[in-house]
């Protein structure tokens, strides 16, 4: 080897050697900025799952998400929901109405975007929901953002209401009615206008 090629050599090396310092320095930028993005993306998804309402993602007819709240409610993990037909959790009272709303709005005509369904739990129950939609794109394809708000508990305590203030009325009506009997007056559930 004579003097040229050696010096083309040490050039060439010297080269190589400022490249992968410069790309060390790439490489701990970036795997500083990956430990960001996912420091970030573990509280998104925190953020998510603490939120006091029911979160689901249904992007081509799949789950691709579903906060904390509606697996606990249906009985399942995460493992057991992402990525199935979101129809497999549609109890079967709701099935054909939900997927016949999914396939017009799919076509892209008017749907209510607000109806209530029954969910199916794990265990094969009913659980009633209002279900809230929102067409939106997500990751430049199409997707369905859905907020569940259960309809169980409500209708129970309004079932509770309605039983106790009928059992008030009864109880008033069988006390003015004894007042107006001891009073010589006929009972009168309203008074006569």
């Amino acid at each position: 080897m004579n003097a040229g090629q050696e010096k083309i050599l040490k050039e060439r090396l010297e080269r190589l050697k400022n490249q992968n310092k410069t790309l060390r320095e790439k490489s701990a930028v970036l795997r500083k900025e990956k430990g960001s993005l996912e420091k970030a993306l573990k509280v998104s998804q925190k953020l998510l799952n603490d939120i006091p309402g029911a979160i689901v993602l249904i992007q081509d007819g799949k789950l691709i998400f579903i906060n904390e709240i509606p697996r606990t409610q249906l009985g399942y993990n995460e493992e057991e929901i992402i990525g199935r037909n979101f129809l497999e959790f549609i109890h079967p009272r709701s099935k054909e109405f939900v997927r016949n709303l999914h396939q017009r709005r799919i076509a892209g005509k008017s749907v209510q975007d607000q109806y209530e369904a029954f969910l199916a739990t794990k265990s094969g129950e009913p659980l009633c929901c209002e279900v809230r939609v929102r067409k939106i794109r997500h990751q430049g394809r199409t997707a369905f953002l859905l907020n569940l708000i259960g309809l169980d508990e409500k209708k129970q305590k309004e079932k509770q209401q309605t039983q106790s203030r009928s059992a008030w009325t009864k109880r008033s009506r069988k006390k003015s009615s004894r007042r107006n009997h001891r009073r010589g007056k006929p009972w009168r559930a309203w008074p006569q206008v």
